[in-house]
């Protein structure tokens, strides 16, 4: 009995602190992550702002292989949409709702029943590359359970989800962004123009 009593206290208390931290926290969930990349702002904003690039970087792609994904008539910029289905991640639509070239990028999420979300990208060009910020929002209610319990969950999770984006968006990018490569004359063509010369003298 004794050992149900304190299993009984622990179970209480843990309730009781989800409870008063639920009651605390504010009803929007907030997550954020930054990281300076190798690659240029423009081949950066293009990986984000073209949602046919995103299957190279999103981490919610790679967690379902079978997802069945819908594009709208339009996939990069402003108005640009795609609708996802999954076994694994749920179902929802995102569409960009504000792009500004080379500097930001916002999206509006809808997970259908799990809530609706937005999404930040914001670039700053720096002498080593381009340091973004990928922002997550979303209103998790009032009911205070939901609130302690969500905004953890999601905090650990996405936090490494976006950890890991990032560093796949400067993979992608660094593929996608053209190199300036010298052009050097090839032995030939300089035996050419050396020939040419000398039959002109």
């Amino acid at each position: 009995m004794k050992i149900l009593k304190v299993i009984l206290i622990i179970i209480v208390s843990i309730a009781a602190v989800v409870a008063i931290a639920g009651l605390i926290l504010p009803s929007n969930a907030h997550v954020e992550r930054t990281k300076v990349l190798k690659s240029q702002p423009e081949a950066v904003f293009k990986q984000i702002n073209d949602l046919k690039n995103w299957h190279s970087w999103m981490p919610w792609y790679r967690m379902d292989k079978n997802m069945q994904v819908t594009f709208g008539d339009k996939t990069s910029g402003e108005g640009a949409n795609y609708s996802w289905n999954s076994k694994v991640v749920g179902n929802g639509k995102v569409i960009i709702s504000k792009s500004v070239p080379t500097e930001s990028v916002e999206t509006a999420m809808d997970f259908d029943e799990n809530g609706k979300g937005t999404s930040t990208y914001t670039l700053y060009k720096m002498d080593s590359g381009t340091k973004v910020t990928w922002g997550f929002d979303c209103d998790m209610g009032a009911n205070p359970f939901k609130k302690a319990i969500g905004t953890l969950m999601m905090k650990l999770m996405m936090r490494s989800d976006f950890d890991r984006g990032l560093l796949w968006i400067d993979s992608a990018a660094s593929v996608a962004q053209p190199m300036d490569m010298p052009i050097t004359a090839s032995a030939d063509s300089t035996k050419t123009a050396s020939d040419a010369s000398t039959s002109k003298q």
